[in-house]
Formats: structure tokens, C-alpha cells, sequence
């Protein structure tokens, strides 16, 4: 095969094993038998996420992923009734216990 090859591992059995990693017969991802450049999640993985994948592995789309909070930050948020901006267009915070 012509150079540069690109292995992906797509779905859960492929990143981790799925749900039989740890039976017998599965010895865990596809890691531990090739190198695996990029992992697209899912199970079974979404055709839209494989396409994503692939545009990403090809320089075609940016990479994007969701900011990450701990639970002050978040709690923080909450009590202060202002959201992150990519929360902004999601409903009102209710502050109030119910």
C-alpha cells in the first residue's frame, strides 16, 4: 500500500472491546494489535461521525470538542445565573430547588 496510511477504529469494540472486553477471546482494542491513528466512538457508530472522522483525519474539517467544566465551575454558573456562552442559547437556569 501506498504511504501514508491512516488506521481508524471505528466503534466501540474497536477503541475498547465493546462489551466483551473482558471475556476471554477479546484481548481489548485494535490498539494492541496495530497502532490506531484515530478512534470514532459510537455503538454502532453513526454514519455522520465516520464522514466527521475521516474529514478530520484529512485536515478537511476542524477538530471540535465540548469545554470541559468541573462541578464548581459549573455550581458557580448555576448560582450565578449566567451560562457559558455555548450554554446561552439552551433554556433559562433555574436556580430554585424544586
Amino acid at each position: 500500500m501506498p504511504a501514508p496510511k491512516l488506521v481508524f477504529a471505528i466503534g466501540s469494540c474497536a477503541a475498547g472491546g465493546g462489551i466483551w472486553f473482558d471475556t476471554y477471546n477479546v484481548i481489548g482494542g485494535a490498539e494492541k494489535v496495530l497502532p490506531v491513528d484515530f478512534y470514532i466512538p459510537g455503538c454502532p457508530p453513526r454514519p455522520e461521525a465516520i464522514l466527521y472522522g475521516v474529514a478530520v483525519a484529512l485536515g478537511l474539517a476542524p477538530k471540535q470538542s465540548a469545554p470541559v467544566y468541573s462541578r464548581q465551575e459549573f455550581l458557580s454558573f448555576v448560582e450565578s445565573g449566567k451560562l457559558p456562552e455555548e450554554f446561552a442559547s439552551s433554556r433559562e437556569v433555574v436556580t430554585e430547588a424544586v
